[in-house]
């Protein structure tokens, strides 16, 4: 730190430091602030010092443009399927929510022993299917082998459709029914 003095033999009297002769500044010398003759001449500059500490972040940036829409996946034949475990009776599940258009092809039903079941599916709500996907139920008579109806009506699914199983019926206290339904997507 250095302070020029003004003229001479003048401070600032808020310093409270005797008066230096004209040209002469401020310096700390051997901790002590004293008035010194400048250096002349010219020296060698020192080595550079450290690096100061990292600034603060910068402010956040506008959000980027939305990216393009993602893949639609493969066209082709897929299933969806649902186990009724242990079932006491008929219940309805909705289980899907189509999220592109697509036509059913078939049913399929698996029963694990008991003596009887009876499926269908549709879409919908739980409580009442509104278009069934088998105009009447299939049954499963012969456990450990698949049924399957491919004699199908309200096939085609749009995105947003509920897809609605249906274990109409169930007797003999199987241990497992299982209800697939096989789709196409153009």
């Amino acid at each position: 730190m250095s302070l020029t003095a003004t003229g001479p033999g003048t401070t600032d009297p808020g310093l409270g430091l005797p008066k230096g002769r004209s040209g002469q500044v401020l310096a700390i010398v051997n901790g002590r602030l004293v008035w010194v003759d400048p250096p002349s001449g010219s020296g060698t500059p020192g080595p550079q010092g450290p690096p100061g500490p990292p600034g603060s972040p910068g402010a956040k940036g506008d959000p980027g443009d939305p990216g393009p829409p993602g893949p639609t996946g493969p066209a082709g034949p897929f299933s969806v399927m649902l186990p009724f475990l242990n079932p006491a009776g008929a219940i309805n599940v909705c289980l899907w929510k189509c999220l592109y258009n697509c036509t059913v092809t078939a049913i399929h039903g698996y029963r694990i022993g008991g003596s009887d079941a009876t499926i269908n599916a549709g879409k919908g709500t739980v409580a009442t299917p509104t278009h069934p996907i088998l105009a009447s139920d299939l049954d499963i008579p012969s456990a450990d082998t698949w049924a399957d109806d491919s004699t199908v009506q309200n096939t085609a699914f749009a995105p947003g459709d509920s897809l609605v199983f249906q274990l109409t019926g169930a007797t003999g206290s199987p241990t497992q029914v299982v209800i697939q339904v096989d789709f196409t997507r153009p």
